[in-house]
Formats: structure tokens, C-alpha cells, sequence
């Protein structure tokens, strides 16, 4: 898909424009066009653990009131799965 193809390499020029400046990676992580796992990856790879712990817990709510079946990935099949298969 096209669209796709733009959303990544967007995501990639943002990167590269803002690297090291304040915030750079909040437009990345919040960009829905992108995969989860994508998304989760970059933020494992470029922000410190206590900001990591935070996303990926908003991630998980975000998963479980829209019922996104890729929030499976952060949560395995436990009670937060289940929720969010059930949405």
C-alpha cells in the first residue's frame, strides 16, 4: 500500500530532521499509521526506561478500549489480552 510507504518514510524523516531535540520521538510513537510492534521497537531502541514504561502502558490501555488485537503483542494472553479481545 502506498499510504503505507509514505507513513514509514515520513516517520523516518522526522527521525532524522529532530534527532536529539526535545520531544523528537512523541510524533513518532504517536503516529497510528505505523505498526505497533514498529512503534514499540523505536521506543525500546531510542527512549530511556521510565519513558518506555510509560508508553508501553498507555499503549496497552489505548489496546484495550479500542480492542486493537496488535495490543496482544504487549500483553500476551493474560487478563489485559483477554480484554482486549473481548472489546
Amino acid at each position: 500500500d502506498h499510504s503505507l510507504h509514505i507513513s514509514y518514510l515520513r516517520a523516518a524523516c522526522t527521525f532524522l530532521c529532530t534527532i536529539g531535540g526535545d520531544g523528537f520521538s512523541e510524533s513518532i510513537l504517536e503516529d497510528k499509521s505505523l505498526s505497533l510492534s514498529d512503534r514499540v521497537a523505536f521506543a525500546c531502541r531510542f527512549l530511556p526506561r521510565q519513558d518506555i514504561l510509560m508508553f508501553l502502558d498507555k499503549c496497552t490501555k489505548d489496546c484495550i478500549i479500542s480492542g486493537n488485537p496488535e495490543g496482544i503483542l504487549l500483553t500476551g494472553l493474560n487478563k489485559d489480552g483477554i480484554l482486549i479481545l473481548q472489546a
